[in-house]
């Protein structure tokens, strides 16, 4: 604890301010359990930030397979002629499967760490390189330093996009994530906030499934249409009417 608030005097000294709403109303939160960095939350927003970005040195990520068969089951039935998945784990597991269900698509891939590219999959070197139907980002934003111009830019270069990532909405879900370092820790508060942000006409959706621990859930942004639903038991936020149902 001792440390939390040698910290908190550093981020008044600092002038540090909320990474999402740029409120100076934050504080040491909490001390993660895995990687010992300093989590700092906004009170303005609720969202936890790490205190420091950690780089990730290795390709150490890996396709959640229920997670991906539950996403292509979604998409199937969308019109679409061409994809680009952000954050591609290296089995390619997601992209070999979307190809599976449309030959003909065209299949992109975008990631910072280089690796081999299956046959009928095209890598490329930045977001907006090559205009698509639907962006794809599956835990990918907890580890960007800019969620906001992230969304941006993934909005403008395409038709639809899809991003889910972990809800924290609790300390404990703060404090023990990932095995991959998170800079950003979201709750549908400051998901809204993020996307009030952004400008973005989009929805966000908190998703339960076989795969997820039952006491966790993950949120979904997305902007696909209205055929396309998730489980009957989320909660339906638009950012833009500030409107909240309950999906029965």
């Amino acid at each position: 604890m001792d440390i939390l608030k040698i910290y908190s005097f550093n981020l008044k000294q600092n002038m540090v301010s909320c990474p999402v709403c740029r409120s100076k109303n934050i504080q040491p939160n909490v001390i993660h359990k895995r990687w010992g960095t300093v989590i700092v939350e906004c009170k303005n927003c609720t969202h936890n930030f790490s205190e420091r970005t950690i780089n990730e040195k290795e390709d150490n990520f890996r396709t959640n397979k229920q997670r991906a068969e539950y996403y292509l089951e979604k998409i199937q039935g969308l019109d679409i002629n061409s994809i680009l998945d952000i954050g591609t784990p290296k089995d390619f597991f997601f992209l070999e499967g979307v190809r599976n269900n449309k030959a003909n698509i065209s299949a992109y891939s975008f990631d910072i760490f280089e690796k081999d590219i299956p046959p009928g999959i095209k890598r490329i070197e930045r977001i907006g390189e090559v205009p698509v139907d639907l962006v794809t980002a599956f835990h990918v934003l907890e580890h960007v330093e800019d969620p906001i111009g992230f969304i941006v830019d993934i909005s403008r270069s395409c038709k639809y996009f899809l991003i889910e990532v972990p809800n924290c909405d609790r300390q404990e879900f703060v404090s023990i994530s990932s095995t991959q370092p998170h800079t950003h820790f979201f709750s549908p508060n400051s998901m809204e906030e993020v996307i009030q942000k952004s400008q973005v006409d989009c929805i966000i959706d908190i998703r339960r499934g076989t795969e997820i621990p039952p006491e966790r859930s993950m949120i979904i942004v997305h902007n696909l249409p209205q055929s396309v639903t998730f489980q009957t038991d989320c909660i339906r936020y638009y950012p833009q009417t500030d409107e909240i149902n309950q999906i029965d």
